[in-house]
């Protein structure tokens, strides 16, 4: 009788041990005790039956390289199991730290097999925002930068789900607080407000229009009247001058538009006297 080494199957930390035995002939022997032992770890049971087909098996669950002995008789086999690690995963340098709605937030997840000596490749990437929707990427090598926006305040957790080409998986977690969005602001001012049409302005009145930025940077800011004439129109705050033909009372708008599309909005009426 003789027992051959032990095979394995194993996923993550769980392994599955297989010892055949054979009579001297090599067939097959079933019914045989086998006595099961590891250098480390845990045997779901050290003692098994060899099958109909002479195979007995256990399971061992270990953290890291154990030897496995199989004993039936005076056969023995043994079989250097090395464990596959979870890789690690850890969510880093999120920017800004307290962000607000509306604003983009960047932050880095590391992703690493978890064996040194034989190392798998991270197959998906897969990080949950916390707010229903996520990103994945595939064949991950060391940090992988990720940018998201919150449309809404509140506190957010946000998990990364890494797993490499054995089926071996880690997660991380980390948890955000957004605050309220920060919005875009623009005022308006006329002068002179009232103008003369026979004054020394005769009628010309310039307006300026100071745009401040909220969790987007400005990106235009234009200056209409009521009659749809344009004013002032750029890239930031200005100033732009209208010269009256008559008098009444006018309306001025002053509209900001941020990149994230929102848009701010201050109007002055214009007495505009003979």
């Amino acid at each position: 009788m003789s027992a051959t080494p032990p095979s394995v199957s194993q996923s993550g930390g769980t392994v599955t041990v297989s010892a055949l035995v054979l009579d001297s002939s090599g067939n097959p022997l079933p019914g045989v005790n086998v006595n099961f032992s590891s250098s480390t770890g845990a045997l779901s049971a050290t003692t098994g039956l060899s099958d109909a087909n002479g195979i007995a098996r256990t399971t061992l669950i270990a953290s890291q390289t154990t030897t496995v002995t199989a004993t039936a008789g005076s056969a023995t086999g043994r079989v250097e199991v090395v464990v596959s690690a979870p890789p690690s995963v850890e969510i880093k340098d999120v920017s800004p730290s307290t962000p607000t709605a509306g604003q983009p937030v960047t932050f880095t997840v590391t992703a690493t097999s978890g064996n040194s000596s034989a190392p798998r490749q991270v197959q998906t990437l897969e990080v949950n925002f916390g707010d229903n929707t996520s990103e994945t990427r595939s064949n991950v090598t060391g940090d992988a930068s990720f940018t998201h926006t919150y449309q809404r305040e509140g506190g957010y957790t946000i998990t990364a789900r890494a797993i490499d080409v054995a089926g071996n998986t880690g997660i991380a977690s980390r948890g955000i607080i957004v605050g309220f969005e920060s919005r875009s602001t623009v005022s308006i001012t006329a002068v002179p407000n009232p103008s003369s049409l026979s004054g020394t302005a005769q009628g010309v009145v310039t307006f300026t229009a100071t745009a401040t930025a909220g969790a987007a940077p400005i990106r235009s800011v234009r200056i209409t009247l009521n009659d749809g004439t344009v004013v002032y129109s750029g890239a930031s705050s200005g100033s732009g001058a209208h010269k009256f033909s008559s008098t009444g009372t006018y309306t001025a708008t002053a509209t900001a538009t941020d990149a994230n599309g929102a848009v701010a909005t201050s109007s002055i009426n214009v007495f505009v006297t003979p």
